[in-house]
């Protein structure tokens, strides 16, 4: 015969008086206690509390038959959500397809170098999540959004996170050594601001800023990639630079309100908490000079038509639009426009690559 004690929560009766009768009953021979919560009230067992962790759900088909171990490494890495790889790959894309118009590279040269960053663009994103959270897994676990994640709710082990990350990197240096001497150079040089932007946002209130260095280092490295350190045009390739680290910034920043409330509670800073309801003004005024240096970097190249009219101006629709419309104070509506900025990334890419190919076809 088996009874279930239900422990009520109500204030009216001290927890501590609670638990003191669970456990003068568990003694009782005849009796024994399971795990069983409801909206009401919850039944008491030491058995299974804190070992049953749960990964979010994942709607995605590939994800949901994988065995637990390995989802919970895909969830390490954010393979189920290729947004942040996009974002990365996007910069890429517009400093290689600058550099096919500016030396009418062909199309084989072009697409092998595009394929190279694509991959890349994964596993490094992958790569860095990994550090991040392992930085941050004592943070994590204060943040509503993020204690979820494996190394926060320890589905995942910090030696098995290394192991992860080690896999990431050697495949990331392994495409790296495909490209020229010069280009290795710059990536080398990129892993510093990958290993310390995690640090930031615990000594700064603009770990935005260094985000924006590391994520659109791309721009810096596509162009050279495929034209070489002969052919590097700095005077693209800067103000482009410039032009993706506002970008970055921007959304960014918008992204870092979904979670202001709990920044504040775990001592982690950001731009959010810094501006506060001065967001929107400074949004502007980023918008205002990623616009300027994108049309410095295209004139510098001699971009035709096709870059301003697409690229240009219509990043000037998309950005100016989700500043008027976010709502900074809806954690859902943030993320949902930070992830609409993928799309305005893949209109700065065609923009580029139909001017390139409009001039490969009247040349």
């Amino acid at each position: 015969m088996f009874l279930t004690t239900p422990r009520i929560y109500s204030s009216l009766i001290p927890s501590r008086c609670q638990s003191i009768y669970v456990l003068l009953n568990k003694r009782k021979s005849l009796y024994s206690f399971t795990v069983r919560q409801t909206s009401a009230y919850s039944s008491f067992s030491e058995s299974n509390q804190d070992k049953i962790k749960q990964l979010p759900t994942v709607k995605k088909p590939l994800f949901s038959q994988l065995s637990q171990r390995i989802n919970a490494y895909a969830h390490l890495s954010r393979a189920f959500n290729p947004t942040g790889t996009f974002l990365l790959y996007s910069p890429c894309t517009w400093s290689i397809l600058m550099g096919a118009y500016s030396v009418n590279s062909n199309l084989f040269d072009v697409f092998k170098i595009l394929a190279l960053f694509g991959a890349g663009s994964f596993l490094m994103r992958s790569a860095g999540c990994v550090v991040n959270d392992l930085w941050d897994r004592n943070l994590d676990a204060k943040v509503e959004r993020s204690k979820s994640r494996p190394l926060a709710n320890k589905l995942v082990s910090v030696r098995e996170a290394v192991s992860v990350l080690g896999v990431q990197l050697t495949a990331s240096l392994g495409i790296l050594l495909q490209l020229n001497p010069y280009t290795i150079k710059l990536g080398i040089a990129s892993l510093l601001p990958v290993c310390i932007y995690p640090a930031m946002k615990r000594v700064t209130y603009y770990p935005q800023v260094v985000l924006g260095l590391t994520f659109g280092y791309g721009a810096v490295m596509g162009w050279p990639a495929l034209v070489g350190e002969a052919l590097m045009n700095w005077s693209v390739v800067a103000p482009l630079y410039l032009s993706t680290v506002s970008w970055i910034v921007l959304y960014d920043t918008i992204y870092a309100h979904q979670d202001k409330r709990d920044d504040v509670k775990a001592n982690i800073y950001s731009m959010a908490l810094r501006y506060g309801d001065n967001t929107k003004p400074l949004l502007t005024g980023l918008a205002l000079f990623q616009l300027s240096m994108l049309t410095t970097a295209g004139i510098f190249n001699n971009q035709g038509p096709l870059f301003y009219t697409i690229g240009v101006a219509g990043t000037a629709y998309r950005v100016f639009s989700m500043i008027y419309k976010v709502d900074l104070n809806s954690p859902k509506d943030c993320f949902s426009w930070f992830k609409t900025n993928s799309n305005t990334g893949y209109l700065v890419t065609a923009a580029i690559a139909l001017d390139w190919l409009a001039k490969a076809y009247t040349s």
